[in-house]
């Protein structure tokens, strides 16, 4: 596993299971492009921060389950799947995500995702 792939994963763990955005700028470039389903959107770091704080609100990752990584340049790809706790209702969750990452100069710079809830890639 490169760099490029521990930044990866450094960042899924940094926001999505210790809730920590503090030092976001380390992990991801500045503007960060995301495309997901619902559009495309260029945001600073500390916005990226912000907004997995905002979607997380309610849940409480536990861990991070790689299937599949890979790395082809500057791109990682990724197949994994989140498992937390809904903190409304104290139920399990899992998400399914499937990414394409590009990285610039060891940072995460744009994101393509998927991502299907009560769902995981682990057999």
């Amino acid at each position: 596993m490169d760099s490029r792939d521990n930044v990866l994963i450094r960042t899924w763990r940094k926001l999505w299971i210790d809730a920590d955005a503090t030092g976001i700028e380390a992990l991801v470039a500045d503007p960060y492009l995301r495309h997901t389903a619902d559009g495309d959107v260029a945001m600073a770091p500390a916005d990226y921060g912000d907004h997995i704080a905002r979607v997380t609100s309610h849940l409480r990752g536990t861990d991070v389950v790689i299937a599949d990584l890979a790395t082809i340049g500057d791109m990682i790809y990724a197949r994994f799947t989140l498992e937390g706790i809904n903190l409304t209702t104290g139920n399990p969750v899992r998400i399914a995500w499937i990414g394409q990452y590009r990285t610039v100069d060891g940072k995460l710079a744009e994101s393509w995702t998927l991502r299907q809830t009560d769902a995981s890639w682990a057999s």
